[in-house]
């Protein structure tokens, strides 16, 4: 059977016009999120949730500990136990000697180390002593068994520590102020940063639309002088000084553009935003910048 060489060639050309539609569907950029920004919300943005001020709190974080640290390793509390044995034998130089004599002693309690040279020293002591008694202690029915249960407190100083501590303490507190001090002097700068990067942002912005708008005018310039060439109408030296200057505010357009796109990137830095994936856009009633007077 024959095929039809018309139909092939029709649905080859059909499955063409498929993948290249396609393809041009799928080169499309994904539409901008236009952020509107103004002064306040850039303040508001950074100082409240951006990196930069993630930065700055674990910083501050991190100096803090460190100084509770050396300031808490003045006030410990420790446990302690231990337990002895012994064994001995006596030569039995004397009847009134013990034979053998055995000694347990276990011993528990806790060190409260107190800032200023001073610790605590609650303990508990059990000790117990086996006899082995000579014949004549025997007969007097001396004890074999002996047992002693103490409970001791102690308070110790040091004056040579307490004088340590002291000036160690009075350091770690003017350390705790500079670190409160050091940190707000970084949220401060990283506010001026912010607004004067949305303020940078802002006039070049305005720079590149009025120059934008200058290339318009010329624009209709160069069209109105080539309708002059046209019906002969030029004056000599018209048009390429026209000409001209349309290039070089075409020139100053692009390069103003790219100032911005510069500008704009520096600024979605502070908000951790893709420039890609972001635009933005600036508040009417925050247009106008601050006076430089």
């Amino acid at each position: 059977m024959k095929s039809n060489p018309a139909k092939a060639y029709f649905f080859s050309l059909s499955i063409a016009i498929i993948s290249v539609s396609t393809a041009g569907a799928n080169n499309q950029k994904p539409q901008k999120t236009t952020l509107l920004l103004s002064e306040k919300e850039v303040l508001k943005e950074v100082l409240s949730s951006g990196s930069f001020i993630k930065k700055i709190k674990l910083r501050k974080q991190k100096n803090l500990s460190q100084l509770l640290e050396k300031k808490y390793s003045f006030s410990t509390l420790e446990a302690f136990s231990n337990f002895t044995q012994s064994k001995r034998k006596n030569p039995q130089v004397s009847v009134f000697e013990r034979k053998e004599e055995k000694l347990k002693t276990f011993n528990i309690g806790l060190e409260k180390k107190i800032p200023y040279g001073l610790s605590l020293k609650p303990s508990y002591s059990n000790l117990i002593e086996k006899q082995s008694h000579s014949d004549f202690l025997k007969l007097v029915k001396a004890p074999e068994q002996i047992y002693r249960k103490n409970l001791s407190l102690e308070l110790n100083a040091n004056l040579s520590s307490a004088l340590i501590q002291y000036w160690t303490l009075e350091a770690i507190k003017q350390g705790q102020q500079v670190n409160e001090w050091l940190y707000h002097e970084m949220v401060e700068e990283l506010a001026l940063k912010a607004v004067g990067q949305y303020w940078k942002t802002y006039l070049s912005w305005i720079t590149y639309t009025q120059t934008r708008e200058s290339l318009k005018t010329y624009r209709y310039l160069v069209r109105q002088i080539n309708s002059k060439k046209k019906y002969g109408f030029l004056k000599p030296g018209e048009r390429p000084q026209i000409l001209a200057e349309y290039e070089n505010i075409q020139l100053l357009t692009d390069k103003q553009k790219q100032n911005y796109e510069n500008e704009k990137k520096a600024l979605l830095l502070f908000f951790q935003k893709d420039p890609e994936v972001h635009d933005i856009q600036f508040e009417e009633t925050r247009l106008i910048p601050p006076s430089s007077s």
